[in-house]
């Protein structure tokens, strides 16, 4: 993975690695810890309607990007525990 301060840049994906585990836990554990007031609204399957569909999405493609600035700036990737 690449980051840039425009987001994610370039993503090298082979089917089954990295598997979803291990991209969301370290995203939830530095959400948790960052943004504890939306934590519980990102993630996957936590919708009722349509509509908390598209907000969800909306708010974890915010909550991508700042956790990719965030990695970018401190010059590590999702592996490492910065």
């Amino acid at each position: 993975m690449s980051t840039t301060p425009d987001g994610i840049s370039e993503w090298e994906f082979i089917f089954g690695q990295p598997d979803f585990d291990t991209v969301w836990t370290p995203f939830r554990d530095w959400l948790s810890a960052n943004h504890p007031e939306d934590a519980g609204n990102v993630g996957f399957g936590n919708w009722s309607s349509v509509e908390e569909a598209a907000q969800n999405g909306l708010l974890t493609a915010q909550y991508a990007k700042a956790w990719s600035t965030y990695l970018g700036q401190h010059g590590c990737t999702y592996t490492d525990d910065c």
